[in-house]
Parts: structure tokens; sequence; C-alpha cells
């Protein structure tokens, strides 16, 4: 994974993330919520939902446009190009699922094509399986397949419990910031603020979840 040292000015970079990921997202949220009120765009409770009402989606739009700055900031070119590719696989994957309400098939390829994108850029990916199962410990393509279905897992798993009022957008925050706190002690700038930003854009979230 591509080390990026913390930048001099860290506090104020922080303070920044916090505040504008945080108003973006109440912003955005509550701009794509009228949205999908206009165009008539629910998502009708299910059985395994605790929601007693149909919500406003399309949210998904307010994340991406939070997370592509974070990376202009942070990021270096090649894993730009690499998470941005990934997110608007998610993205629009999402976004057709809102509205056309794919087939569980059609959901699983957009994901699998985004881990895809993800993995095949090494900073993503696993470095050894160290003879799992028997595996070949460095093979490429065992850890190409390997790091796509561990990204599968994740990302399914918080679909599992999305339908859940405020359970995935709590367990985020969780998640985000162990995972900021590491990523701030291996100096990893990028993955760090993406991680701050993950967290407040999910507080702002929690308002209309």
């Amino acid at each position: 994974m591509t080390n990026h040292s913390i930048a001099p000015n860290f506090n104020l970079d922080v303070l920044c993330t916090i505040t504008i990921s945080l108003a973006l997202s109440i912003i955005l949220l509550h701009l794509i919520r009228s949205l999908s009120l206009s165009l008539n765009v629910f998502d009708v409770p299910e059985e395994r939902s605790s929601h007693q009402k149909s919500i406003p989606t399309l949210g998904g739009i307010a994340f991406f446009i939070i997370l592509l700055i974070t990376t202009q900031f942070f990021g270096s070119r090649d894993v730009n190009l690499t998470i941005i590719s990934a997110l608007l696989v998610i993205l629009f994957t999402g976004l057709f699922d809102d509205l056309k309400n794919l087939a569980p098939k059609f959901k699983l390829l957009g994901q699998f094509l985004a881990a895809g994108i993800l993995v095949l850029n090494k900073d993503f990916r696993l470095i050894s399986v160290h003879g799992f199962l028997g595996l070949p410990p460095q093979s490429e393509v065992i850890l190409i397949a390997t790091s796509i279905l561990i990204v599968l897992t994740i990302v399914n798993a918080f679909n599992l419990i999305d339908g859940i009022d405020g359970m995935a957008a709590i367990i985020g925050i969780i998640i985000f910031s162990n995972l900021g706190v590491l990523f701030y002690s291996l100096n990893l700038t990028l993955y760090f603020f993406m991680s701050l930003a993950s967290i407040s854009m999910l507080i702002g979230y929690l308002r209309f979840n």
C-alpha cells in the first residue's frame, strides 16, 4: 500500500474535512431527498426491514461526491483513478437498483466489477495468503480472487443490515473510526481522511435515516 505521509497542516485539514463532509452530507442529502420525493423513488420496506414507511433513496450520490472531493485533495493520481472508478461502478449499480430494482445477479455483477477494478491496483489487494488451504501463497490469480471475495463479503454484509434503522451507519462509523486510527498510525493520509470523511457523512446521514 502506498504510503502518503501526514501533511504539516494536519489539524487544519482534519477540521476542514470534518466540517465540509458533515455540512455537504446534510445539504446534499436534503436536496437528494427532495429529488427522490419529486421522482417518487422510494425504498419500500421489506420483511427484514425495520422501516415502518417508504424511505427516499439515491443517497449514494452524496457519498460519492464527498469521497470524490476527499480523494482530489489527498490522493495520488493512480490511486484516485482506481478508487473513483470503483466508486462509479458501485454508484451506478446502486442508482439502477434504486430506479429499476435490479435483480440480485446484476447487483452482484456490478459489485464484482467494482471489486475487480479495485484489486487490480496492488495497493488494494492481499500480498500473500500464507498457504491458506494449501493455496500458493503469492499466486497473482489467487491473490486477486481472494481479495475480490473479501470485498464482496464486506459489501454484502453491509447490505444485509441496511434495512435496520441506523444500524449500517452506526456500524460504519465504528469501523471507519478504527480504520482512521490505524491509517493515522501508518501515516496513510488519503485513507485516514477518507475514513474521517466517511464518519462525518454517516453522522449527517443518520439525520435522514
